[in-house]
């Protein structure tokens, strides 16, 4: 895992921001990571309102890990 969050780190430069383009579903997930984006995040509300939850809270962490495995 360090790995990962040293490469996503990486991505972090002064003066040249990180795009971070937000996926609805795996779809567009896999769809902006086929165009190049080294990085996707995901939509909070999506995630809380797929498993019941309420939207920022932090009551999606579990569910938005799994997600993204």
């Amino acid at each position: 895992m360090n790995d990962r969050r040293a490469a996503f780190h990486a991505l972090h430069r002064p003066g040249r921001p990180l795009l971070l383009p937000n996926a609805w579903d795996h779809a567009s997930a896999a769809a902006l990571a086929a165009r190049g984006h080294p990085a996707v995040g995901t939509t909070s509300l999506g995630v809380a309102a797929t498993a019941g939850l309420p939207d920022g809270a932090a009551a999606t962490a579990a569910e938005t890990l799994a997600l993204a495995r």
